[in-house]
């Protein structure tokens, strides 16, 4: 393999395009064609997107378990399906002697914020709540998953799939929260202690839904992951830090709630649909967030006064305007 690869960013790849170079592998799996021929699909990912890829007649060694490593790939783009698709006439691991050929600032996804910063202004504003059972409730399972707080994913995919994408999509929320409350308290009874903690740990069991790569990628979904899924998750973890103390049982279950109904709905994945205010509001702003990132990929892959490709997440295309 070449030592001095220009590396194609998948962002700019235009149909027809013939190139290598190296990315993520972000899915893989070995399938067989209508004449039982054994063929490879999946998705590449580097900085500028993702997409998908076919080999066919595939009988190397990469399987589902090589996804978030780094591969190397020859091949050339085409559309499946209205879809952009690269067509690799070489896929293989890429080994330690081609470290010199690619630089993994090209290839992993970082947060857009300082995370480590984000995390502080998070732990700032969980001290400050002035409710008791809220706040030693939310610091102590803060106090246990630290180690990752500023740099775990908020998904494998979706929205906000980089390095340090929970604290991004959170803090985003909380910052949102905190503005609804002040317009809005003066009216309604909105309960602040409990609506940030609430946003806090919307999404606390995805620290126990994914399993990561090597590079601390989403690289697949744990067992507990793909039998609960985070929201069920993210309970369970509330009812563990709740037995550690005294708390009125009303409170721990307002938490819990908020976590089993952000999704809003069963077809989205909640247990519960929103029945309090915190938690209604927390569904909407995790709504607007998540919906705001995948904007944000589609438009950034797409020309002003154009239409982007369908957006599978949002089921349908976005119009990028001009400026």
């Amino acid at each position: 393999m070449s030592q001095n690869i220009t590396h194609q960013f998948i962002g700019e790849m235009v149909n027809g395009l013939v190139f290598d170079g190296f990315y993520i592998l972000n899915s893989a799996q070995i399938r067989k064609s209508r004449a039982g021929k054994p063929y490879l699909s999946g998705t590449l990912m580097d900085i500028s997107g993702s997409i998908n890829l076919v080999a066919w007649d595939y009988t190397g060694l990469i399987t589902a378990d090589d996804v978030g490593k780094v591969v190397y790939v020859d091949g050339e783009v085409g559309e499946y399906n209205g879809t952009p698709q690269i067509v690799c006439s070489v896929l293989e691991l890429a080994t330690a002697e081609d470290n010199a050929s690619f630089n993994l600032a090209n290839l992993i996804p970082y947060a857009p914020i300082n995370c480590q910063t984000a995390v502080q202004q998070m732990h700032r504003v969980l001290e400050g709540l002035e409710d008791e059972v809220y706040r030693n409730i939310s610091l102590g399972i803060f106090n246990t998953f630290a180690p990752l707080l500023s740099s775990l994913p908020a998904a494998k995919s979706v929205h906000h799939a980089f390095i340090g994408g929970w604290a991004t999509h959170t803090l985003g929320m909380i910052i949102l929260a905190e503005r609804i409350y002040d317009e809005y308290h003066r009216i309604h009874s909105i309960n602040r202690s409990l609506l940030m903690a609430g946003v806090f740990l919307h999404d606390i069991g995805k620290f126990r839904e994914f399993q990561l790569s090597p590079f601390g990628l989403v690289a697949d979904y744990s067992m507990e992951g793909k039998l609960i899924g985070h929201p069920v998750l993210g309970a369970l973890i509330i009812e563990n830090e709740a037995q550690k103390g005294a708390y009125p049982l009303e409170k721990v279950r307002q938490l819990q709630h908020i976590v089993l109904s952000h999704h809003g709905v069963p077809e989205l994945g909640a247990a519960t649909r929103p029945q309090t205010m915190e938690a209604e509001i927390i569904n909407y702003l995790d709504g607007l967030n998540s919906r705001m990132d995948i904007y944000n990929a589609a438009l950034s892959k797409t020309e002003e006064g154009a239409f982007s490709d369908y957006v599978r997440a949002l089921d349908k295309r976005v119009y990028h305007a001009t400026a």
